[in-house]
C-alpha cells in the first residue's frame, strides 16, 4: 500500500495531518503572486510545512488506511523514513514532497509546487511571464518557431477599390465632356450656316451648359451611391463579426492578473503576436483579470484551438466556461 497517495488524499480535505512518531503536516492558504525580478506567477496554492515530533501521536492516518494491520503500515512507513534519512538519503513522498537530511543532523521539508492542493486552482501551477516592455530572449531550440504579426491587408484594399473607382468615373468624365464638346461645335457650326441670329446661338449655349451640368450630376451622384454601399456593407460585416464574438462562451485563458495594466499590456501583446481574437473576460473568483486568446460558441472548437495554441506557445493552457 503507498502511504504517501494517502497522506496526499487527506491533506486535500485537512489543515493539519500528524505521522505517528515523526511529525505533523500543516497547511495554509498563500494568495497568487507576480515575482518582480524572476517574472514568474504564481497562483493561489496551500503551503505545506512539517514540523518534526517523535513524541506526537494520532489514528487519521491509520483510521484512513481501513485495513486491519494499518497501525503496522505506518510503523513500517515511519521506520524506512528514518532509516533512510539516518543514512543522509532523501526521501520523496508522491504529489507532497521532500524530506531532506541536515549535515548537522536532523532533516527539513520541501514542498513540492508543481502539484496544487487549493482546490479551486488544482493543477494550476507556476509560469514565468515576461514583460511586454522588456525584449525577450530567442529560444535557441530549432523546433520553436515564433509568432510572425499577421498584415491586415482588408484597409489597403479597401482603397484601392476606392481610388480605382474614382479613376474610371474620371475618365469617363472626361470622355463624356469631349463628346458634348464637339457636340457643342458641331450645333454652332450648324448655326452659323443657317445663318441663325444671336439669340437662337446663345439659347443653344445655354442648352449645351444644362446638360453638361446635368451630366457633372449624375456622375457625381453615381460616386456618392457607390461610396455609400462600400460603408454600409463594411458596417454590416462589423456588425456580423461583433455578434459572433458576444455569442462565446468557452475562452481559452493566456493568463491572469491583480493588475489592470499588466492585463491591458499582456493583451496588447498576444494581439500584435497574431491573435486578434484576444480580449479580457472579467474576473476570477478570487479576483484575477482573464485575458484569453479566443472565445468560441461551443467547447469542441475550444478544445481544437487550445490544442494548436499549446502546441505553438509550448505552455499548458486551459478553458473556462464564462457567462455575462
Amino acid at each position: 500500500m503507498n502511504i504517501s497517495l494517502s497522506i496526499s488524499k487527506l491533506l486535500f480535505i485537512h489543515n493539519h495531518l500528524v505521522i505517528p512518531k515523526l511529525g505533523v503536516f500543516n497547511l495554509e492558504s498563500r494568495d497568487a503572486y507576480h515575482h518582480p525580478v524572476s517574472h514568474e506567477f504564481t497562483p493561489k496554492y496551500r503551503r505545506i510545512t512539517f514540523t518534526a515530533n517523535p513524541n506526537i501521536n494520532d489514528e487519521v492516518l491509520i483510521l484512513s488506511l481501513q485495513t486491519d494491520d494499518a497501525q503496522n503500515l505506518v510503523k513500517e512507513f515511519v521506520k524506512t523514513t528514518l532509516a533512510s534519512l539516518n543514512n543522509k538519503e532523501i526521501v520523496y513522498l508522491e504529489n507532497i514532497g521532500w524530506f531532506k537530511p541536515q549535515a548537522s543532523g536532523g532533516f527539513v521539508f520541501e514542498q513540492d509546487l508543481s502539484f496544487n492542493y487549493d482546490k479551486d486552482y488544482f493543477g494550476l501551477t507556476s509560469f514565468e511571464q515576461v514583460p511586454s516592455n522588456l525584449p525577450q530572449e530567442v529560444s535557441p531550440t530549432p523546433s520553436v518557431v515564433s509568432a510572425k504579426p499577421k498584415t491586415n491587408w482588408k484597409p489597403w484594399l479597401t482603397w484601392a477599390a476606392v481610388v480605382l473607382l474614382l479613376a474610371i468615373l474620371g475618365a469617363s468624365i472626361y470622355i463624356f465632356k469631349d463628346k458634348f464638346t464637339a457636340k457643342q461645335s458641331n450645333i454652332i457650326v450648324k448655326v452659323t450656316d443657317n445663318k441663325l441670329d444671336e439669340k437662337n446661338i446663345v439659347a443653344v449655349a445655354q442648352e449645351d451648359s444644362i446638360i453638361t451640368a446635368s451630366i457633372d450630376s449624375v456622375i457625381e451622384s453615381e460616386i456618392v451611391d457607390s461610396l455609400s454601399k462600400e460603408i454600409v456593407a463594411q458596417s454590416s460585416l462589423d456588425d456580423q463579426n461583433i455578434a459572433n464574438t458576444s455569442a462565446a462562451q468557452y475562452f481559452i485563458i493566456a493568463a491572469c492578473f491583480k493588475s489592470d495594466k499588466n492585463a491591458q499590456d499582456y493583451l496588447l501583446k498576444l494581439k500584435a503576436s497574431g491573435y486578434e481574437n484576444a480580449s479580457i473576460k472579467g474576473k476570477t473568483s478570487s479576483g484575477l483579470i482573464r485575458v484569453c486568446y479566443a472565445g468560441f460558441k461551443t467547447q469542441a472548437e475550444a478544445n481544437a484551438t487550445l490544442t494548436q495554441i499549446s502546441d505553438k506557445e509550448q505552455k499548458q493552457l486551459w478553458i473556462e466556461k464564462i457567462t455575462e
